[in-house]
């Protein structure tokens, strides 16, 4: 836009609209009109700054949550899942306090649903240091990334688990949906 006023104004000096005497004469008009373009082109970037920095998610929390499942047999025939949830923080801002639930659906042979749900302090948190069920996990930074892990025991008879993780932090709360087959994966 600079580039075309600065254009413009020199074809007007060139065909003689504006002349050295007329700007000399006017020199107050000028500077009033230069000031005023640039409370505007201010005022304008104020705005353009504030929607896109409050209103153009600039400073928001997101995660990307996953699920993995392991399923080992044990020697008496039940099944062990061994379940890790991993939260990572693809938003701009520290997710404070993070707490995780694992609502789980297991579906019996009769085609029942047993339904169960594992709070926050059911989880180890997996770290550099090994397993605890403290909370070291009170602020995931932006790219972090943190690992809870759980085991749960499912007898034979259960034929698939559904989990939902459910990642909340302050009203907001993200999910992820895993269905697995009640069976030891072989290979």
């Amino acid at each position: 836009m600079a580039i075309f006023l600065s254009l413009a104004v020199a074809y007007a000096y060139k065909n003689g609209v504006f002349t050295g005497a007329w700007l000399r004469a006017n020199k107050d008009s000028v500077t009033s009109f230069g000031v005023l373009a640039s409370t505007c082109t201010v005022v304008a970037g104020g705005m353009l700054s504030y929607i896109r920095f409050f209103r153009g998610r600039t400073l928001v929390r997101r995660a990307e949550l996953s699920v993995d499942v392991r399923v080992l047999e044990s020697p008496d025939g039940a099944l062990f899942h061994f379940v890790t949830v991993t939260a990572k923080n693809i938003g701009t801002v520290a997710l404070i306090d993070p707490r995780l639930s694992l609502q789980t659906e297991a579906w019996l042979s009769d085609n029942s649903i047993a339904h169960s749900e594992i709070g926050f302090d059911g989880w180890f948190e997996v770290s550099d240091h090994g397993l605890s069920r403290g909370n070291r996990f009170a602020a995931v930074d932006t790219g972090e990334v943190a690992e809870f892990s759980l085991e749960k025991t499912f007898e034979s008879s259960v034929w698939a688990v559904r989990y939902v993780a459910i990642l909340e932090v302050g009203r907001l709360s993200w999910s992820k949906h895993e269905v697995v087959e009640n069976v030891k994966k072989t290979g």
